[in-house]
């Protein structure tokens, strides 16, 4: 197939400006692969309009020279669906940069308006965007210094600058565009395709300023919610993000469906509609957790009198988890929002659940939390889970004032080397220690000229607002250690590495290198210090920290002290179950569900769920198969699926569609001629020329029949035509068979190969050569010199001879 031709005469692009939802992630391969080719060959040309000189570029580089009230326009060529247009500008004044699809350029020059709004770029002299194709057009961009459209007033002066456009092929499990969002309204765009358990991450800007206080409502819609986008009333709760204008989240997918994220200047949601349009930018990725890494990243709306439970499977002794959770809180809620973060064995989990008493990792473990992150390594091998409690269990932890939305994130950190980590000893964790008390890391032996380096933060627990609240870290040997533990205040410390009065304010970092080979251990100390020099005990201390060494294996002396097992009492508590169906909210996945339904683990009744994303309902859906993004009718079939004529070939390739029940069809759906023949003579009437030929006759090809001959002299020529039967072989015969030793032109009785007179008179005797004898002369007319009637004959004849052609 050859190169196809961009025609720079054929200028414009195709628009998206409907307020309906954007099929981005139906991408099938072959618009992939054009909008590559596409993006290989794209021709870009300026064209100066309005007085604009020429402007000479390089493909996608575009010199921008744009005097007052005029604009300068770039000629983008034909463009694929699907295509990404990246956009990248920068000039010395603001301008519109309109996107303009064939029809709306065209009317450009008579002083026409309309543009691709979701394409365009309005009063800025600057952006770097992304907006993808919708339909295969003919793609213009005008750089408008005139206020013929847009929002930008001419400037008044000439406006200069470059840009650059860059066409790309979009990918499968991403999506990269613009959305123009007017006022009372939303936009769609259908997410990549995500199975269950995958995770969507979504980033969302808006083209506004830092300072701007606007904002909109995002809203995750499955693919049945998305079928109905006029009736906006419900949407996926824990994936959607209100009242914000720049945001990035993630939401780990618990149903199969489609998905689509709706941008909403509506009064739908949480948040009012503004008063004007936005434009936003939009980033969609699907992925997968990294194995042995990501345990979960996700988003989730933790009900009044609910909690969410994250299992870790089965943990090595020594493995490092790191819990990361941040509210997505509004007004008050900001101030107020908290959960408990119970970190437990699975069993013990299973207990909470059942509103029984458990046994709580204490050191891990926080109630009344606020948004944080912290690491634990568990020191001894166990299957282990975590709950995010927003109950009033347990006694002591924060209550269940309201509903609150958590971005969770848990990660295993038990192999340091998938980092980078050259450090051979590693101790990450978070540790708990009561006022008078103190935690040590064992290093084991080190050389002298090894190299230590922690990190550490502390959190200060209930110690008096009228004293400093403040901890020592000392560097010592093993054997000093032990006098230290003993109660002594006789040991010595390592300056390098140890410091004391530290107040949490500002982490403690250090970096030591070991003086001589010994055994040493580091201390952080929440009792009183050695000296006037140190702390003085003040409460409880939380510490939080990252150490290192190029020695062996380093041993927290203090991770399984009292603190480690810590008994919570649990009352019972009910879950809230909005919907009725058994299923608590915090593991629904349809909180909606028809009364009475009969619904799966995940709390969802057929009519809810959508295995293939087409919008159509599992219990509704005849084709429950449909290839992702595919258009379907009301039954939930494309047209790939379908055959209306039941000829076995589906409406899609089928180019005969009405074909008659029980009809033999080919490939293409159309009937073929049954191959009947109705004078048997072996070639079927749809091929036969002679349909009538009598019984028995021998026919050809066509059907007609075939005459046969024979050549007895093999001469050529067929007997029934031959007139000289008996020619001799490798004789030259005309048309009749003959040759010439079979011939007597003359009828001299000499045959034409030997007669050298050919037309002889029939009057006259002729010799063997075919001439005639001519009587002698008399001597009297001899004597009188008249020549002889011989003579007069036989000069004639040679005339004749000459001048007469044989056959």
């Amino acid at each position: 197939m050859g190169r196809p031709r961009i025609d720079c005469s054929q200028i414009g692009l195709c628009a998206y400006d409907g307020r309906h939802l954007i099929n981005y992630a139906s991408i099938n391969r072959d618009m992939k692969v054009r909008s590559a080719f596409l993006c290989a060959v794209l021709l870009m040309a300026i064209v100066p309009i309005g007085g604009v000189g020429s402007v000479a570029a390089n493909p996608n580089q575009h010199s921008i020279s744009i005097g007052a009230n005029q604009y300068q326009h770039v000629a983008l060529g034909q463009i694929s669906a699907y295509t990404e247009l990246t956009i990248d500008y920068s000039v010395n004044e603001n301008i519109d940069v309109l996107l303009l699809n064939q029809a709306q350029y065209a009317s450009w020059g008579s002083g026409g308006a309309e543009h691709i709004e979701s394409g365009s770029d309005y009063d800025d002299d600057g952006d770097d965007y992304v907006y993808t194709i919708t339909d295969t057009d003919a793609y213009h961009l005008v750089f408008d210094n005139s206020g013929q459209a847009g929002q930008a007033s001419s400037s008044g002066t000439t406006v200069t600058g470059d840009a650059t456009t860059t066409l790309s092929a979009s990918s499968e499990d991403k999506v990269r565009t613009r959305v123009w969002v007017d006022v009372d309204s939303f936009e769609g765009i259908e997410t990549p395709e995500a199975d269950e358990g995958k995770v969507l991450s979504f980033d969302v800007k808006c083209d506004v300023g830092l300072t701007s206080t606007q904002d909109l409502d995002f809203l995750l819609l499955d693919s049945i919610q998305a079928a109905t986008p006029g009736q906006l009333t419900q949407w996926n709760r824990h994936a959607s993000f209100e009242d914000t204008c720049s945001h990035d989240w993630e939401y780990e997918v618990t149903k199969e469906s489609g998905w689509t994220l709706l941008v909403d200047n509506s009064d739908a949601a949480r948040t009012d509609g503004l008063s004007n349009a936005m434009t936003v930018d939009v980033e969609i990725n699907v992925r997968s957790l990294l194995p042995l890494i990501e345990v979960v990243d996700t988003s989730r709306m933790i009900d009044s009198g609910d909690y969410y439970r994250v299992d870790l499977g089965f943990m090595t002794a020594n493995s490092v988890i790191d819990i990361d959770f941040a509210f997505w809180s509004h007004g008050t809620a900001m101030l107020t929002d908290d959960l408990d973060v119970l970190v437990m064995t699975r069993a013990q989990a299973n207990s909470y659940e059942a509103g029984s008493n458990v046994i709580s990792l204490g050191h891990t473990t926080v109630l009344d939390a606020s948004s944080q992150s912290w690491s634990y390594q568990f020191p001894k091998a166990g299957s282990y889970s975590i709950v995010f409690d927003n109950t009033d269990e347990p006694s002591g932890g924060a209550g269940d004032g309201s509903d609150v939305q958590v971005e969770i994130g848990v990660t295993s950190l038990t192999i340091p080397s998938l980092f980078g980590n050259l450090w051979t000893g590693w101790h990450q964790s978070r540790h708990y220690s009561l006022e008078g008390e103190h935690m040590a890391l064992d290093f084991g032996s080190l050389s002298a000229g090894d190299d230590v380096y922690y990190y550490l933060d502390g959190i200060n627990k209930g110690g008096s607002l009228f004293s400093s609240k403040e901890f020592d870290v000392m560097m010592m040997t093993k054997s000093n250690y032990d006098v230290y533990a003993n109660g002594s205040s006789s040991f010595d410390v390592i300056d390098d590495g140890s410091n004391f009065k530290q107040g949490g304010l500002i982490p403690v970092i250090e970096n030591i290198s070991i003086p001589l080979t010994d055994q040493y251990v580091l201390v952080f100390d929440a009792a009183d210090g050695p000296d006037s020099d140190s702390a003085d005990e003040n409460g409880d201390w939380i510490w939080e920290f990252i150490v290192l060494s190029e020695g062996g294996r380093i041993d927290n002396l203090q991770a399984q002290d009292a603190k480690y097992e810590e008994s919570l009492s649990v009352g019972s508590f009910s879950t809230p179950d909005s919907d009725g169906d058994g299923v608590r909210n915090g593991k629904d996945a349809c909180q909606n569900s028809p009364p009475q339904s009969s619904v799966d683990a995940n709390g969802c009744a057929a009519s809810e769920r959508d295995s293939d994303g087409d919008g159509v309902s599992n219990s509704n859906d005849q084709c429950p198969n449909t290839s992702h993004g595919a258009a379907v009718n009301a039954s939930g079939c494309a047209t790939s699926q379908l055959d209306d004529d039941a000829d076995g070939v589906s409406n899609d390739q089928d180019l005969c569609p009405n074909t008659a029940a029980g009809t033999t069809v080919d490939a293409n759906g159309c009937e073929v001629q049954t191959n009947n023949d109705d004078d048997n003579d072996g070639v079927t009437n749809d091929m036969d020329v002679c349909p009538n030929t009598p019984a028995g006759t021998d026919v050809d090809a066509e059907g007609c029949e075939v005459e046969f001959s024979s050549d007895a002299d093999g001469d050529g020529v067929n007997d029934g035509d031959d007139t000289c039967p008996g020619t001799a072989a490798g004789s030259s015969v005309d048309a009749d068979g003959c040759a010439d030793s079979q011939l007597d032109n003359d009828n001299d009785g000499v045959t034409n190969d030997r007669d050298a007179c050919d037309y002889t008179s029939s009057r006259y005797d002729v010799d063997a050569n075919g001439c005639a004898i001519v009587p002698e002369a008399s001597d009297e007319e001899e004597a009188n010199g008249i020549p002889g009637f011989s003579f007069t004959l036989a000069a004639l004849t040679l005339l004749a001879a000459v001048f007469v052609r044989r056959d």
